[in-house]
């Protein structure tokens, strides 16, 4: 609702007021929905079991002190064009996951995601398309000096040079130029050390680290436009050979480093929704 209200100001400051607003040529209202009936669905449909899940919960009302609610109990199922029917279950509070024994879903066959939630709420997305995997033709590595922005405990910066591996990918044209691609990289590290370093002979412990770096990467659309029939040596992720940057004390020593990438191709839909929501957040 607009009112119009009339003022009356003195001259010298009106013709402050000219010049202040001369350069505004378009009115803007904001509009804010407070619906607290929002629901936020946050999660990847894929052909890889350990990456299909989705999280849901209900957005906060705009100036809330409250944070985002989880949704429990709801009925999540994604169908397929092909007569599938992907039943999820609950396997933490609003985390839904695909069971073991479910088909996975297929390249080339479209989707649609079907939520009920407790209160018999019904969403339904869109159909959206699996889309062919991306073929990474070959995985090579090499060793390189990576320069890294560090942060003091006083707070001021430096940077410091890291001999790191990168492991580099080619990859086939079989999925057309246009394709977004994003990775997600795992590092599983293995570390010895002595059960009592004082005693001889000693026990030597092995366990196993696992670190997400949190790689994650479109590397075509907009922001590079890099064509797959010359995407070769991409550098898919870096790590440092630094044992104190993983936590490694001084008894314990790294024996091996386990790189371990998936690759999501994204449907041109999907990544259209990723930019127009990315752009606002921006």
């Amino acid at each position: 609702m607009k009112h119009n209200i009339r003022k009356t100001y003195p001259l010298a400051a009106f013709a402050l007021l000219i010049v202040l607003i001369s350069g505004c040529t378009e009115d803007y209202d904001v509009d804010i929905t407070t619906d607290a009936h929002v629901l936020v669905v946050d999660g990847a449909l894929t052909n890889d079991p350990e990456a299909t899940q989705i999280r849901l919960s209900y957005a906060s009302v705009y100036g809330a002190a409250t944070s985002s609610e989880q949704v429990t109990g709801a009925k999540v199922m994604v169908v397929g064009t092909n007569h599938d029917t992907l039943l999820f279950g609950e396997s933490a509070n609003g985390v839904f996951i695909l069971p073991a024994g479910n088909p996975l879903p297929e390249p080339g066959i479209n989707y649609q995601l079907c939520i009920k939630t407790s209160d018999d709420f019904e969403y339904r997305s869109d159909m959206q398309p699996m889309t062919t995997p991306v073929i990474v033709d070959s995985i090579h590595g090499k060793l390189e000096e990576i320069d890294f922005l560090r942060t003091r405990p006083n707070g001021s910066s430096y940077i410091e040079t890291e001999m790191c591996v990168t492991s580099l990918a080619d990859f086939k044209n079989t999925a057309g130029p246009d394709v977004q691609v994003r990775f997600k990289s795992t590092l599983l590290y293995g570390y010895t050390y002595p059960l009592d370093p004082n005693a001889s002979p000693t026990t030597t412990i092995y366990e196993w680290k696992k670190l997400d770096p949190d790689r994650v990467i479109n590397f075509t659309g907009s922001a590079n436009e890099v064509s797959f029939t010359t995407l070769s040596d991409y550098a898919v992720c870096s790590f440092p050979l630094n044992n104190y940057l993983y936590s490694v004390t001084g008894n314990e020593y790294i024996n091996i480093w386990l790189l371990k990438v998936r690759l999501f191709t994204i449907s041109h839909a999907a990544f259209d929704y990723y930019k127009k929501v990315n752009a606002q957040l921006t």
